[in-house]
């Protein structure tokens, strides 16, 4: 019998409670692990008082699920029907491989095993091989990546991420397109729970939200419920005058939309979706023709960190000059790539990105364009360390109930003067270029800039949380 290799990291599925769970917003992740589990008890005969721990395994697909029962001094794989030579029991769909953990379990533990599987295998397999790809494709995630609330400005304010389509396919975008979702029900029930719960802004995410068949009658739902509402949205579907009014007669007047290049070529790159650049602009240009509040982020990586000035160029020349301008702009580090090979190859050195930002930033100032450089997304304060004219700070206060867990202190953070007021680095950033860029202040600015928020801040990118 064989031991489990290195890439069968054993964990349990239990996690701590995020902050909607406890106010009584209800689960889909956690739903989907347990329904694995208990289909595993059923097969393998496991009582549910027995502990186990389990992992589905594998690399883009699903190679096998291991379960441990220490009580049992028992390890057992569950690998898809032929998929691996010598099993222990080939079943119809599912076989069978175990192992020891310590000694080799007594007859009385593997007989009614054995038997139970060879019992329920051939008409439960394929059932509980669905299910493990189901659950494997949402292990990396929590709930809180489909439902969140946090502490906002004003109140407690909610996240609900309609799915993961789009109609772009950022390099940078920590999502996987085929990510399983809830059932179309699920959404009407958290919206109602996170208003219940005190919700009194919703901002809904994606994916791309407006590809979402039932978006206005969520957000009509919403603002029924006197909750004031954003979209965070690449804009295309705006440019369409007719569900442009249906958002807006639903009640939608905030956006915050994704906008990382000032010209096409460049745009296309960055979005792998070749001919959305010119949709996008007129779908900003629509929304604001509408009277709508928007504002923009930028994700800066390596391929447009320096033409970030060609981009506020942009910004300032098509949506400044009119009765509703863009308000703010928002520029953000890349959190986790969904393909962790293109990583290396995105990630910025903040040395490298300093001066584009700067310029960057004093042509959106000039032309009265907030622009937002902190947050869970965003940089140091040591990043503006040379223009303290520029110097943003925060108030981590106002991110109690949100996941700063992706932030660090480095090495020359320990004793800088602005550290209260600072987040931290982004653990990618420090994974890929170590404390490059970081500067502590010896004192902190005379006149620090605090942060300028725009009306919607964007939710957390991380996988994580």
């Amino acid at each position: 019998m064989r031991r489990p290799g290195p890439s069968c990291k054993l964990t349990s599925v239990a996690t701590p409670l995020d902050s909607a769970t406890q106010r009584g917003v209800s689960t889909f992740v956690a739903d989907v692990h347990a329904e694995l589990e208990a289909a595993l008890r059923t097969l393998l005969d496991l009582p549910a008082h027995l502990p186990i721990e389990w992992t589905t395994v594998g690399e883009d697909s699903l190679r096998k699920v291991a379960v441990r029962v220490p009580a049992a001094g028992l390890g057992i794989e569950l690998l898809p029907r032929g998929s691996e030579p010598s099993p222990t029991l080939p079943g119809r769909h599912l076989d069978l491989r175990l192992y020891p953990l310590h000694s080799t379990p007594t007859p009385e533990v593997l007989r009614p095993l054995l038997r139970r599987f060879r019992r329920h295998e051939p008409h439960a397999g394929e059932h509980l091989v669905g299910l493990a790809r189901r659950s494997f494709r949402l292990r990396d995630l929590g709930d809180h990546a489909f439902r969140d609330l946090s502490a906002g400005d004003s109140g407690l304010r909610a996240v609900l991420r309609l799915g993961f389509r789009c109609n772009q396919d950022c390099d940078f975008c920590w999502q996987a397109r085929d990510w399983p979702e809830p059932p179309p029900e699920r959404w009407v029930r958290w919206l109602d729970e996170l208003l219940a719960a005190g919700a009194t802004h919703v901002a809904f995410s994606g994916g791309e939200p407006t590809l979402h068949p039932d978006l206005p009658d969520l957000i009509r739902r919403a603002r029924d419920a006197d909750a004031t509402v954003s979209v965070q949205t690449n804009a295309i579907r705006l440019a369409s005058p007719k569900y442009r009014t249906r958002l807006r007669e639903a009640g939608l007047d905030r956006l915050f939309v994704s906008l990382h290049a000032g010209e096409p070529t460049l745009s296309d790159e960055l979005t792998g979706a070749p001919g959305t650049f010119g949709p996008t602009l007129r779908g900003i240009d629509a929304a604001l023709a509408a009277g709508m509040s928007v504002d923009l982020n930028a994700v800066v990586e390596r391929r447009n960190h320096d033409r970030l000035e060609e981009h506020a160029r942009l910004i300032v020349d098509r949506f400044t000059a009119r009765d509703t301008p863009v308000r703010a702009v928002q520029y953000s580090q890349p959190s986790r790539y969904r393909r962790e090979a293109l990583r290396p190859l995105g990630l910025v050195r903040m040395s490298d990105a300093r001066p584009h930002l700067v310029a960057a930033a004093r042509l959106l100032l000039d032309a009265g364009v907030v622009v937002v450089v902190a947050g869970t997304c965003g940089f140091p304060p040591c990043l503006f360390i040379d223009t303290p004219e520029l110097v943003q700070a925060i108030d981590p206060g106002r991110f109690e109930g949100m996941d700063v867990s992706s932030r660090e202190y480095a090495e020359p953070c320990r004793d800088c003067a602005m550290k209260a007021r600072c987040l931290g680095v982004r653990r990618e950033y420090l994974d890929a270029f170590g404390a490059d860029g970081l500067r502590p202040f010896d004192r902190a600015p005379d006149r620090v800039h605090p942060e300028a928020r725009p009306a919607l801040r964007p939710p957390r990118q991380d996988r994580s949380g």
